[in-house]
């Protein structure tokens, strides 16, 4: 119920007469389409759909064009068709985009772990660094547990960085297609 309060707001004014008004959104514009009676009282009467906001004081006006209700059917029957259509494409697009976001979501997990262990590794390090400084110790120890230290930090924030071009990436072809 809030989640439809929320839209209803966010979407301008709702009618519950209509089945279009409120779900199609001008290209344009951005605005929404309503629908509005001409000739209400004659024989001439007609329902069409124009933006909402067409002859707003707040905004210069949109000149896209009204729709009748068939018009609308025409375009989503039309609309549907290409879907059923595409059905198979559709399909397999949707599931590569379903093990992109899953592969993602592994890579986002191992990216944390090691960004826990380097935050472990640099700890370490500058214990090392802070007894070192603090008591005398053999000189040479030191600098090979400095040097493998540092070094396993390279190698985890060198794979840090891969995983992060590959998150990237995927994000990037999330956005593509």
């Amino acid at each position: 119920m809030q989640a439809e309060l929320a839209r209803r707001e966010q979407n301008g004014r709702y009618s519950g007469v209509s089945i279009f008004s409120n779900k199609i959104k001008c290209g344009c514009c951005g605005g929404w389409y309503g629908s509005k009676v001409w000739h209400s009282t004659d024989k001439y009467r007609k329902v069409i759909y124009r933006l909402n906001r067409k002859y707003g004081k707040e905004n210069p006006p949109c000149n896209t064009l009204h729709l009748t209700e068939e018009e609308i059917k025409q375009m989503f029957l039309k609309a549907l068709n290409a879907l059923v259509d595409a059905k198979e494409e559709t399909i397999e697009n949707l599931q590569g985009l379903i093990e992109t976001v899953c592969q993602t979501e592994s890579l986002d997990a191992e990216q944390e772990r090691l960004e826990q262990e380097l935050r472990i590794i640099a700890e370490n390090l500058a214990n090392l660094i802070r007894e070192n400084a603090s008591v005398a110790l053999d000189q040479t120890e030191q600098a090979e547990k400095e040097e493998k230290l540092r070094t396993l930090y390279g190698e985890k924030h060198s794979r840090f960085m891969e995983l992060e071009a590959l998150i990237q990436d995927f994000l990037t072809v999330l956005k593509i297609s």
